[in-house]
């Protein structure tokens, strides 16, 4: 994370967004696989605003469903559920096996 993270400071500096978004991924990935949820919801809302900037459907779409999961883990369902269904709706079309991913765990979670 710290790596990320000086890289995040540096791809700052040359206005690189598309580079942020995809360290901020990182960075909000490798919290999940520490169980810090809380740091990796804001780190993944930051990188979801950068791919909405950037236009970017696909990130976005993925960036959604790597917030679900950790809004899911800390018990806001209501937010996991949101958060992965405007996901399946961003990647439905072109990235049908993610999608499906997804809305089993939206199913999942719909269970709780």
């Amino acid at each position: 994370i710290d790596c990320y993270n000086e890289c995040l400071k540096a791809s700052a500096q040359r206005q690189d967004l598309k580079k942020q978004g995809e360290l901020l991924t990182a960075i909000g990935l490798n919290y999940v696989k520490l169980n810090r949820y809380k740091e990796a919801i804001v780190v993944q809302e930051r990188a979801i605003e950068i791919y909405k900037e950037l236009g970017n459907s696909h990130e976005e779409g993925l960036g959604l469903a790597d917030l679900a999961d950790p809004n899911a883990f800390v018990g806001n369902l209501k937010a996991a559920i949101s958060f992965g269904r405007q996901a399946v709706e961003l990647l439905k079309e072109k990235y049908r096996d993610e999608s499906l991913r997804i809305q089993e765990s939206i199913a999942d979670w719909e269970k709780r």
